[in-house]
């Protein structure tokens, strides 16, 4: 499936995370954006659907039971996003001009890393 490259940026990302693709979506939130917030925000969704358990008590997640009961694939996408932001994040930074003095991506990197350091798989992140 394509989606237009120009314009609604944000309803992009979302359809990208939609189909699991969050790379391509925390790219856009966090590179054309420039939206940590953003990002972070769609990391905690995608996180928060992963980790729910449909047998909790006032458990909203009916849908996203069925979905991973059909494809249990896409629970390992979703629990590992904030590892995902972190590589966006780095990327970005390894392709900057003059990567040897720290950049913006570099530093919100470290900040995801150090407000959630629970969330994160540092050797998956810099896989």
């Amino acid at each position: 499936t394509r989606l237009p490259k120009d314009g609604m940026l944000e309803e992009r990302a979302l359809a990208l995370g939609r189909m699991r693709r969050h790379y391509q979506a925390l790219g856009l939130l966090v590179g054309d954006l420039g939206d940590l917030d953003s990002a972070l925000a769609f990391c905690d969704r995608v996180w928060a659907r992963g980790h729910a358990s449909p047998d909790a008590p006032g458990a909203t997640t009916t849908a996203a039971a069925q979905e991973y009961r059909a494809h249990p694939e896409w629970r390992a996408l979703d629990t590992c996003v904030y590892d995902v932001l972190v590589k966006a994040l780095l990327d970005r930074d390894a392709a900057a001009p003059g990567a040897d003095e720290p950049t913006p991506e570099r530093q919100q990197a470290l900040l995801v890393l150090r407000r959630f350091p629970k969330r994160v798989d540092l050797a998956a992140a810099l896989d």
